[in-house]
């Protein structure tokens, strides 16, 4: 019974906005969002991927979730602000016949972005792959990393270690400050979501260093 108690009371604490958001921003807000002022021209803006569904029912903005549209719009937002940069999209299939970054590739299209400006990486599985894969498309080339802000620390890490110095821009941020929610101290799976990320963070960058991968 004491068991059981600690652990409903647990994910009780876990599913609220105050314990969810004070968990979740060290990670979101580790690196700044980007800013063109602050930052020299790159020649790619490489967009990890965020899954998606490739459902042919549906139109292509509704094959990919939240987290991917988010990231490509950022993604998108700086390349604009570097002209003649590349937009490199990253991401395999794995579990979807189709690779995630050709979805992105498409929608980017269907945004604005010429094609001739979208560079595809499709192979990869995991965020390590998508950088080794990745340095061999960038090279020595400067490039922007655009992933969601509490993916950012363990990605920067990833690519560090494969020897490469991105410009981090972090997108796709849950936790907003002044914006307290009217349920913000009742259980959610909004809020449990947001702790879920955390601990899936932490598990990635703790197994990579317990491997040696990071």
């Amino acid at each position: 019974r004491v068991l059981v108690s600690i652990g409903v009371l647990f994910l009780t604490a876990l599913s609220c906005q105050p314990v969810a958001d004070t968990l979740l921003a060290p990670l979101e807000r580790e690196y700044p969002p980007y800013v063109k002022g602050n930052s020299p021209p790159v020649k790619y803006v490489v967009v990890l991927g965020g899954g998606h569904n490739s459902d042919p029912s549906l139109p292509a903005m509704g094959q990919i979730g939240d987290e991917s549209l988010k990231r490509l719009a950022e993604g998108i937002r700086i390349q604009r602000e570097n002209p003649g940069s590349k937009l490199l999209l990253s991401g395999g299939g794995w579990l979807d016949p189709v690779p995630n970054a050709k979805v992105l590739g498409y929608v980017a299209e269907l945004l604005g972005v010429r094609s001739d400006l979208i560079l595809l990486e499709a192979e990869s599985k995991d965020t390590e792959e998508e950088a080794s894969f990745i340095k061999n498309l960038v090279k020595t080339n400067s490039f922007v990393l655009v992933t969601s802000a509490n993916h950012m620390p363990r990605s920067m890490s990833i690519f560090n270690r494969q020897g490469l110095t991105p410009e981090p821009a972090p997108a796709d941020h849950l936790v907003k400050a002044n914006c307290p929610e009217l349920d913000r101290f009742f259980p959610s799976s909004r809020y449990l979501r947001r702790s879920e990320r955390v601990f899936y963070e932490l598990m990635g960058s703790g197994w990579g260093k317990l491997t040696g991968r990071f």
